[in-house]
Protein backbone atom coordinates (compact mmCIF):
# COMPACT_ATOMS: atom_id res chain seq x y z
CA UNK A 1 0.00 0.00 0.00
CA UNK A 2 2.81 2.32 0.91
CA UNK A 3 4.56 1.72 -2.43
CA UNK A 4 1.33 2.39 -4.36
CA UNK A 5 1.02 5.71 -2.51
CA UNK A 6 4.56 6.72 -3.54
CA UNK A 7 3.95 5.72 -7.16
CA UNK A 8 0.73 7.76 -7.22
CA UNK A 9 2.48 10.74 -5.57
CA UNK A 10 5.38 10.54 -8.05
CA UNK A 11 2.94 10.41 -11.01
CA UNK A 12 0.97 13.42 -9.74
CA UNK A 13 4.16 15.44 -9.21
CA UNK A 14 5.50 14.43 -12.63
CA UNK A 15 2.38 15.54 -14.50
CA UNK A 16 1.72 18.70 -12.53
CA UNK A 17 5.27 20.01 -13.07
CA UNK A 18 5.26 19.58 -16.84
CA UNK A 19 4.71 22.90 -18.56
CA UNK A 20 3.35 22.93 -22.07
CA UNK A 21 4.66 26.44 -22.87
CA UNK A 22 8.33 25.43 -22.70
CA UNK A 23 10.62 27.37 -25.02
CA UNK A 24 14.28 26.67 -25.61
CA UNK A 25 16.57 29.58 -24.91
CA UNK A 26 18.22 31.05 -28.01
CA UNK A 27 21.89 30.35 -28.43
CA UNK A 28 24.07 33.10 -27.01
CA UNK A 29 27.23 34.58 -28.47
CA UNK A 30 30.19 36.28 -26.89
CA UNK A 31 29.94 40.02 -26.56
CA UNK A 32 32.22 41.84 -28.97
CA UNK A 33 33.94 44.90 -27.53
CA UNK A 34 34.17 47.20 -30.52
CA UNK A 35 36.93 49.82 -30.52
CA UNK A 36 36.29 53.52 -31.08
CA UNK A 37 36.50 54.49 -34.77
CA UNK A 38 39.83 56.26 -35.27
CA UNK A 39 41.87 56.53 -38.47
CA UNK A 40 45.37 57.12 -39.80
CA UNK A 41 46.68 57.59 -43.34
CA UNK A 42 48.13 54.57 -45.11
CA UNK A 43 50.82 56.00 -47.38
CA UNK A 44 53.48 53.51 -48.40
CA UNK A 45 56.43 54.47 -50.59
CA UNK A 46 55.74 53.81 -54.30
CA UNK A 47 52.21 52.58 -53.56
CA UNK A 48 49.84 53.76 -56.32
CA UNK A 49 47.21 54.90 -53.79
CA UNK A 50 46.69 56.25 -50.28
CA UNK A 51 43.69 56.05 -47.97
CA UNK A 52 42.66 56.13 -44.32
CA UNK A 53 42.74 52.92 -42.33
CA UNK A 54 41.61 52.26 -38.75
CA UNK A 55 44.24 52.66 -36.02
CA UNK A 56 43.19 49.25 -34.66
CA UNK A 57 44.12 47.53 -37.93
CA UNK A 58 47.40 46.47 -39.48
CA UNK A 59 48.34 46.52 -43.17
CA UNK A 60 50.42 43.50 -44.20
CA UNK A 61 51.62 42.39 -47.65
CA UNK A 62 49.82 39.41 -49.20
CA UNK A 63 52.34 36.54 -49.12
CA UNK A 64 50.11 33.95 -50.80
CA UNK A 65 51.38 32.15 -53.89
CA UNK A 66 50.39 34.13 -56.96
CA UNK A 67 49.98 37.41 -55.08
CA UNK A 68 50.95 40.42 -57.14
CA UNK A 69 52.68 43.61 -56.15
CA UNK A 70 50.41 45.89 -54.10
CA UNK A 71 48.15 43.06 -53.00
CA UNK A 72 47.78 43.42 -49.26
CA UNK A 73 45.63 42.51 -46.29
CA UNK A 74 44.14 44.93 -43.81
CA UNK A 75 44.00 42.81 -40.66
CA UNK A 76 41.60 43.53 -37.77
CA UNK A 77 43.05 41.34 -34.96
CA UNK A 78 40.43 42.12 -32.31
CA UNK A 79 37.58 41.36 -34.71
CA UNK A 80 39.27 38.33 -36.28
CA UNK A 81 38.71 39.79 -39.75
CA UNK A 82 40.76 40.51 -42.87
CA UNK A 83 40.08 42.88 -45.74
CA UNK A 84 41.92 41.44 -48.76
CA UNK A 85 42.97 44.23 -51.13
CA UNK A 86 44.08 43.56 -54.71
CA UNK A 87 45.43 46.39 -56.87
CA UNK A 88 45.79 46.12 -60.65
CA UNK A 89 47.14 48.77 -63.00
CA UNK A 90 44.79 49.40 -65.93
CA UNK A 91 46.41 49.51 -69.37
CA UNK A 92 43.36 49.66 -71.65
CA UNK A 93 39.60 49.09 -71.77
CA UNK A 94 39.96 45.31 -72.04
CA UNK A 95 42.10 45.09 -68.87
CA UNK A 96 39.53 47.25 -67.03
CA UNK A 97 36.66 45.07 -68.27
CA UNK A 98 38.52 41.89 -67.27
CA UNK A 99 39.22 43.26 -63.77
CA UNK A 100 35.55 44.22 -63.29
CA UNK A 101 34.39 40.85 -64.63
CA UNK A 102 36.80 38.98 -62.32
CA UNK A 103 35.52 40.94 -59.31
CA UNK A 104 31.92 40.21 -60.28
CA UNK A 105 32.67 36.47 -60.70
CA UNK A 106 34.52 36.25 -57.37
CA UNK A 107 31.65 37.98 -55.59
CA UNK A 108 28.96 35.82 -57.17
CA UNK A 109 30.80 32.60 -56.26
CA UNK A 110 29.04 33.11 -52.91
CA UNK A 111 25.58 32.96 -54.50
CA UNK A 112 24.93 29.39 -53.28
CA UNK A 113 25.11 30.55 -49.63
CA UNK A 114 23.90 34.12 -50.08
CA UNK A 115 20.31 35.02 -49.37
CA UNK A 116 20.83 38.27 -51.24
CA UNK A 117 23.60 40.24 -52.94
CA UNK A 118 23.01 43.98 -53.03
CA UNK A 119 25.02 46.09 -55.48
CA UNK A 120 25.53 49.77 -54.66
CA UNK A 121 27.34 52.26 -56.86
CA UNK A 122 30.06 54.14 -55.00
CA UNK A 123 32.09 57.26 -55.76
CA UNK A 124 34.42 59.50 -53.85
CA UNK A 125 35.64 63.08 -54.30
CA UNK A 126 39.05 61.98 -55.60
CA UNK A 127 38.11 60.31 -58.89
CA UNK A 128 37.30 56.78 -57.70
CA UNK A 129 34.06 54.99 -58.50
CA UNK A 130 32.86 51.41 -58.49
CA UNK A 131 30.48 48.91 -56.92
CA UNK A 132 30.02 47.82 -53.30
CA UNK A 133 28.53 44.33 -52.93
CA UNK A 134 26.76 43.50 -49.66
CA UNK A 135 26.31 39.76 -49.27
CA UNK A 136 23.57 38.65 -46.87
CA UNK A 137 23.35 35.12 -45.51
CA UNK A 138 25.88 32.51 -44.45
CA UNK A 139 28.53 33.60 -46.94
CA UNK A 140 32.27 33.46 -46.35
CA UNK A 141 32.54 37.14 -47.27
CA UNK A 142 30.01 39.73 -46.17
CA UNK A 143 31.34 42.60 -48.24
CA UNK A 144 33.15 42.99 -51.57
CA UNK A 145 33.93 46.09 -53.60
CA UNK A 146 35.94 47.51 -56.41
CA UNK A 147 36.94 51.08 -57.18
CA UNK A 148 38.65 52.43 -60.26
CA UNK A 149 39.45 55.65 -62.09
CA UNK A 150 38.59 53.81 -65.35
CA UNK A 151 41.94 54.66 -66.96
CA UNK A 152 44.92 53.67 -64.77
CA UNK A 153 43.91 52.15 -61.43
CA UNK A 154 41.73 49.31 -60.12
CA UNK A 155 41.40 48.23 -56.47
CA UNK A 156 39.30 45.28 -55.27
CA UNK A 157 38.45 44.46 -51.66
CA UNK A 158 36.87 41.43 -49.97
CA UNK A 159 36.12 41.22 -46.24
CA UNK A 160 36.41 37.85 -44.51
CA UNK A 161 36.00 36.78 -40.89
CA UNK A 162 38.11 33.95 -39.50
CA UNK A 163 35.04 32.42 -37.88
CA UNK A 164 32.01 30.31 -38.69
CA UNK A 165 29.66 32.37 -40.82
CA UNK A 166 26.64 32.85 -38.61
CA UNK A 167 25.01 36.11 -39.77
CA UNK A 168 23.43 37.00 -36.41
CA UNK A 169 26.68 36.66 -34.50
CA UNK A 170 28.82 38.48 -37.09
CA UNK A 171 26.32 41.29 -37.74
CA UNK A 172 27.69 43.74 -35.11
CA UNK A 173 31.28 43.33 -36.33
CA UNK A 174 30.24 43.50 -40.00
CA UNK A 175 28.21 46.67 -39.45
CA UNK A 176 31.14 48.16 -37.55
CA UNK A 177 33.61 47.35 -40.34
CA UNK A 178 31.27 48.69 -43.04
CA UNK A 179 31.91 52.18 -41.65
CA UNK A 180 35.68 51.60 -41.77
CA UNK A 181 35.48 50.41 -45.37
CA UNK A 182 33.33 53.42 -46.30
CA UNK A 183 36.04 55.71 -44.82
CA UNK A 184 38.73 53.79 -46.72
CA UNK A 185 36.88 54.15 -50.03
CA UNK A 186 35.93 57.77 -49.36
CA UNK A 187 39.53 58.75 -48.64
CA UNK A 188 41.13 56.76 -51.49
CA UNK A 189 43.43 58.89 -53.66
CA UNK A 190 45.26 57.63 -56.73
CA UNK A 191 48.86 58.62 -57.49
Amino acid sequence: MKSAFYILLFTVILFTNCRRDFQAKPRGYFKIDLPVHDYKIFDSVDCPFTFKIPTYSEMVPDRETGAERWWMNLVFPKLNAILHLSYKPIKNDSSLNKAIEDCHKLTYKHISKAEDIIENEITNNFGASGILYELNGETASGLNFYVTDSTHHFLRGALYFNAKTVPDSLAPALDFLKKDIAILIGSLKWR
